[in-house]
């Protein structure tokens, strides 16, 4: 997978999936005890450097599909590591 792909025409997305996987391998992000961070807060992340929840929804399957990163579906929701 070539982490710098691009979806839209926004030239700072090529470095969406390298800010996921910065803040999910951060030892200051809040995860549970298996290691997992919600979406919600890979979401809210993502949004304070001006993308777009879509552009990260897309960015978070594309990590997963590539399996740089495990997606596990509880009762609260998609949690990813």
């Amino acid at each position: 997978m070539n982490v710098f792909d691009i979806r839209s025409p926004d030239p700072r997305e090529h470095f969406i999936c390298c800010s996921i996987i910065s803040y999910l391998l951060s030892d200051l992000t809040q995860k549970d005890r298996d290691e997992f961070v919600t979406t919600k807060a890979v979401i809210e992340e993502m949004q304070s450097l001006s993308f777009l929840p879509s552009q990260t929804e897309h960015a978070l399957r594309r990590l997963t599909n590539k399996r740089l990163s495990k997606a596990y579906r509880g009762q609260f929701g998609s949690l990813f590591v």
